[in-house]
């Protein structure tokens, strides 16, 4: 596991990724919170503001589960034994995958009234991986004033 750097805090999983993460379980705080990046109409981009929603520990298992499901897809994908059309998971776990993503978006909607708004740093913390393996996040979460 990669040391968290000062003043960072960890990302657990990546649900949705485009440039950088947009979505999954970071902690904030010490404990697993569900981020989505939050995307500017005005602007037409994302901006540096994401939503933090507070997970309890029994969801947090289900998003270690869908995180181990898609670790198995994207090996057998970086083998060449699955393609693209089986994201994010083999064609035995898909039906968990949805059933944990059910569970996951469904503790984030019961935990809505308790979500904060933060401002996110993301930091890319593997730069030197090998090519085809996942990398690794950590992000820097500042309260927005």
């Amino acid at each position: 596991m990669t040391k968290v750097k000062t003043g960072f805090e960890q990302i657990h999983f990546v649900n949705d990724y485009r440039d950088e993460p947009r979505s999954g379980v970071a902690d904030f705080n010490g404990k697993p919170h569900w981020f989505e990046n939050i995307f500017d109409e005005t602007l037409d981009d994302y901006s540096p503001f994401y939503w933090l929603t507070p997970l309890r520990s029994s969801a947090f298992d289900f998003v270690k589960q869908q995180s181990e499901i898609f670790s198995r897809w994207r090996q057998a994908f970086d083998k060449g034994e699955v393609d693209i059309s089986t994201h994010p998971a083999l064609p035995q776990d898909a039906e968990k995958y949805k059933k944990t993503a059910g569970i996951i978006n469904g503790e984030v909607a019961a935990q809505e009234k308790q979500r904060i708004k933060v401002h996110g740093e993301m930091k890319r913390v593997d730069d030197g991986a090998p090519a085809g393996t996942l990398s690794v996040f950590q992000v820097k979460w500042d309260l927005e004033s």
